[in-house]
């Protein structure tokens, strides 16, 4: 019989120090753990570490407060949902939470547990805004909460933390100034804020001093909006000046110089670039071993371009010398990254290839196009970011055919791209050019693959009803992590509807009208989707009583699953919600649950009026067009035929065969894809 001792990932000691005789540690990470680790585990008496990371299981904290001596919990990287019960866990020093899938707020208890020093959430989809209580995890060196979607400001109650060594909060949806108490952070070594990926304006204000942090070596807060002048003292209180620092303040919007105090810091390396620095002052160009000992070869060059001249970086390095801005245009501003006047012009020689793949000389707007003598910013549909680089091009309904070439996607700085119904052979090939991408409006366009859309990385919001696009959903669009609304409804596409558990940002999905099947999926994880519509489709089965059970239950919620063959009761946990529009009819309900019956909000205001019959006309009635009783649609009607609540027909075709519906959603798919208005004149594809 071997000792369990010995057991792999287990260590034993002796609370006498004399012999390995109780469980202290159990580490089993990337072991294939699956299923729920059982709350047993927790009276292990002497526990004080576990390390579960890397597994497939899902982990509960219900019990955890017997385990009385725990201090170390690694779960990064599992399938941990909940974080219900872990305020229990009183004794906790060390928690690695990174990597799972939490819909929510950081909840509350977390912050009761004063003890821990480290604290790991990044890359976990929780939502809502830092809680003022974070002050009261007066012990926390390190706190990792990077590549989440924490929304807000930072609370001035972060100055409490006196031991904090690292805070990471980049790649969120923070916005405001920065708090000044930061500044009291008397232990603070790293600051990151970055949010070099967000298409928010991020923190905006004026830059702190950050002239009371001692220990700070990496401060991170690009591609943000801060703005004004870097203040005269910044980094004063910087104790070891021949340490490296580490600033990175690139694009912002910070004015003016760069201050001479800073000389006195020896091994500063500052990113600057694309920011609206005029001067940088002399004695910092003599030294030697800034920027990664690269102002000894380039002088100021090193730190900033100057104005007129840009390289990639903003600023000189090995290899990488500044370049004359040989335009009209220039930049009055140091460290540019690119030449305005010859960005513009590569930009304009892509507009003109996009103006003639796509039959522009027969485009029912083309003011300016080809126009040599007018700036592409007037160029009808196209918008511009300060006057030259192309951030939008709006052509909807416009008579573009044709393929746009995939060079399009080379403008750097586009941001929408709206091509809805053209007649075109659209194609995502280059996609992962378009770094800013955020909006991209294909619908009635022809469009028959969605090949290549999982690579446009920034990509918010992604429309494309009303084409030829069948199969199941592909795989890629769950790459779209940022993507917050998704339009894909009148189309052919088939198999179940995903839960888009990784599109963690959906606040509008909308899939009506194709031949999608199975159940509907619960959506439980989505703490912004408020707007459903799955109608039209084969869907089946009863209502997951769980559905939208992450969404917030003040938001207006809007749910559409008319026209499919879903059974059961109307599941009385929808009453949560404030304020729901609700629409299901022509289905196979049965029933709805009473407390639905008196939310007199429901549906505009009719469940005010009409009760039950404002969700769902009862069996043997029916509501023409509704399917339930409303203000502009009346009361339900008498209908024998009418079996199931909801229906908004009375007659011989109210039940028609799933084929037949199938047939019509068909047809109205191709009217819908292939006839487009031109000038008074229609054109079918096919």
């Amino acid at each position: 019989k071997v000792d369990i001792c010995r057991w792999h990932g287990v260590h034993c000691a002796s609370e006498s120090g004399e012999g390995g005789d109780t469980v202290t540690k159990l580490e089993l990470p990337a072991n294939n753990l699956q299923g729920t680790v059982p709350p047993v585990i927790f009276h292990l008496p002497s526990l004080k570490i576990l390390n579960l990371h890397d597994n497939g299981m899902d982990f509960s904290f219900q019990g955890v407060g017997v385990a009385s001596d725990l201090e170390e919990l690694y779960l990064q990287s599992t399938n941990v949902k909940s974080l219900k019960g872990i305020g229990k866990a009183s004794s906790l020093k060390v928690l690695h939470l990174e990597e799972n899938s939490f819909a929510g707020p950081i909840p509350d208890e977390l912050y009761g547990l004063i003890g821990l020093r480290s604290l790991y959430l990044s890359d976990s989809g929780l939502t809502g805004t830092l809680s003022s209580s974070i002050g009261n995890l007066e012990n926390l060196v390190e706190f990792y909460c990077h590549a989440n979607d924490i929304s807000g400001e930072i609370p001035s109650n972060v100055g409490q933390l006196s031991n904090l060594e690292v805070l990471l909060l980049s790649e969120n949806n923070l916005y405001g100034t920065l708090p000044q108490s930061l500044n009291d952070l008397s232990s603070l070594k790293e600051l990151n804020i970055d949010s070099f990926t967000r298409n928010n304006a991020g923190i905006s204000g004026p830059l702190l001093s950050f002239n009371n942090l001692p220990k700070m070596r990496e401060l991170h807060l690009g591609d943000n909006s801060l703005t004004g002048p870097i203040p005269d003292d910044f980094l004063e209180g910087v104790d070891n000046i021949d340490e490296v620092v580490n600033v990175n303040f690139r694009s912002n919007q910070l004015a003016g110089s760069l201050p001479g105090a800073l000389q006195r810091l020896n091994r500063l390396n500052i990113d600057l670039a694309d920011n609206k620095i005029t001067k940088i002052t002399l004695n910092l160009c003599e030294k030697d071993d800034w920027m990664d000992f690269t102002v000894d070869d380039y002088s100021c060059d090193a730190i900033l371009c100057p104005a007129g001249f840009y390289n990639k970086h903003g600023r000189a390095s090995l290899g990488n010398p500044c370049q004359a801005c040989d335009a009209v245009v220039t930049s009055p501003y140091m460290g540019s990254t690119i030449c305005p006047g010859t960005e513009k012009e590569a930009e304009k020689q892509i507009l003109k290839t996009f103006y003639l793949s796509t039959g522009g000389p027969k485009w029912k707007q083309n003011d300016g196009w080809m126009d040599d003598n007018t700036d592409i910013c007037d160029w009808f549909g196209v918008s511009c970011r300060d006057g030259y680089t192309v951030e939008s091009i709006l052509l909807g309904s416009n008579n573009l055919i044709g393929t746009p070439p995939k060079e399009i996607f080379q403008l750097s700085n586009l941001k929408f791209l709206w091509l809805y119904s053209n007649p075109m052979d659209f194609r995502f090939d280059g996609i992962e050019k378009a770094t800013k991408l955020t909006s991209l409006l294909l619908d009635s366009t022809g469009l028959t693959s969605l090949e290549g859309i999982g690579k446009a990385s920034a990509l918010v919001d992604l429309d494309v009803r009303f084409n030829r696009l069948d199969g199941t959903i592909p795989s890629e669009i769950h790459d779209l992590r940022f993507m917050e609304s998704f339009l894909c409804g009148h189309n052919a596409f088939t198999g179940s509807v995903p839960p888009f558990k990784t599109n963690r940002r959906l606040h509008t999905l909308r899939m009506s009208d194709n031949f999608f099947t199975g159940e509907v999926p619960a959506f439980d994880v989505h703490t912004e989707l408020t707007a459903l519509d799955l109608s039209g489709n084969d869907l089946e089965g009863p209502l997951p009583t769980n559905l939208l059970q992450a969404a917030n239950t003040k938001s207006s919620i809007f749910i559409d699953l008319s026209s499919n063959s879903i059974t059961g009761t109307v599941p009385a946990e929808l009453a949560r919600f404030d304020v729901l529009t609700l629409y299901l009819r022509d289905n196979m309900i049965e029933g709805i649950s009473q407390q639905l019956c008196s939310k007199n909000e429901f549906n505009k205001g009719d469940v005010e009026t009409y009760g039950c019959d404002a969700i769902l006309c009862p069996k043997g009635t029916y509501a023409p067009n509704h399917g339930r009783a409303s203000s502009d649609g009346g009361p339900c009607l008498k209908c024998d035929q009418a079996l199931y609540h909801g229906s908004s027909e009375c007659g011989e075709d109210l039940y028609k065969d799933s084929s037949a519906a199938s047939n019509d959603a068909f047809s109205s798919i191709l009217l819908g894809i292939t006839t487009f208005f031109f000038g008074g004149f229609v054109y079918l594809l096919f």
